[in-house]
């Protein structure tokens, strides 16, 4: 599937609304899906009656993150080859892509219907607002593997994730790659739950619910000054400018692995198990 196929876009102003469209796969992301993304980020920043932009999703995730049947685990060339390799396909692209969210004037929401995982869940701790169809099941949760894949942080989660949830808490679940609740997000992260539930049939209603409330919470605001309120908000500890250092070294710190290729070797691995899964459940189907 294209990108185009995979992701939608629609406006409704003052809204622009992104919604994930591919839940077959869990929603997950290759590269030219998530450029196309911020391809979407800059139609809506130079859009000037869109003051909103939306992040919705549909079945029973958010975004499983990375789609690692795109990732390259072709024969490796020297080191010098590989370098202007990985400089393209990692450094690049990864950087950009966190950038066009650091960078975005207009207000950031996230829809979360589910979990989120790896870049798609630091791309959602740099939204403004992140509402949440239901915290209570343990089915719901951030996770951040990327130690496991043989990577460093993403998406600038090394400033997010402790500014959110603490340092310790952050340090713990970033090393081990453990899962972090959406209940453990509630407030810090999470500002509304709407506990409808985790029944994917329920996603369209949740997010037309999302929209609705904000239509009703935007008609007495003067929306030009809510820009100006996050510009402010964002200036008075130089968000902007310490993400984007953090962005910066976390690709950086993250491209020799890349150049080594220890997490070409964890993708190939993931590949392979997710074949071999597939092969057992269509074994004992025909049973």
């Amino acid at each position: 599937m294209t990108p185009e196929e995979k992701i939608g876009f629609h406006v409704d102003y003052p809204f622009f609304i992104i919604k994930l469209q591919c839940p077959q796969t869990l929603n997950a992301m290759s590269y030219d899906d998530f450029l196309y993304v911020t391809r979407l980020l800059d139609k809506a920043e130079k859009d000037d009656k869109v003051y909103f932009t939306l992040l919705q999703s549909t079945g029973s995730f958010f975004s499983a993150g990375a789609d690692f049947h795109t990732v390259s685990s072709g024969p490796r060339g020297n080191d010098a080859d590989e370098l202007k390799l990985w400089l393209e396909q990692f450094l690049a692209k990864n950087q950009y892509i966190a950038s066009a969210f650091i960078n975005h004037s207009k207000i950031l929401v996230a829809c979360l219907n589910g979990s989120a995982i790896g870049l798609s869940a630091a791309i959602v701790l740099l939204c403004d607002m992140v509402y949440a169809m239901d915290t209570k099941s343990e089915r719901n949760f951030f996770q951040f593997p990327f130690a496991k894949l043989g990577l460093s942080c993403e998406g600038a989660t090394s400033v997010t994730l402790p500014a959110k949830v603490g340092w310790n808490k952050s340090f713990t679940k970033l090393i081990f790659s453990e899962k972090l609740y959406f209940h453990e997000m509630m407030d810090n992260v999470i500002v509304r739950d709407y506990s409808m539930g985790t029944d994917p049939a329920l996603v369209d209603t949740f997010n037309t619910q999302v929209l609705r409330d904000l239509k009703k919470k935007v008609g007495q605001l003067y929306l030009p000054a809510c820009l100006q309120m996050k510009t402010v908000l964002r200036a008075s500890n130089d968000t902007v400018a310490t993400l984007m250092l953090a962005n910066s070294r976390e690709v950086h710190g993250a491209l020799p692995f890349w150049v080594k290729g220890e997490p070409q070797k964890r993708f190939e691995i993931l590949r392979s198990q997710k074949i071999a899964a597939k092969k057992e459940r269509t074994g004992k189907s025909k049973l």
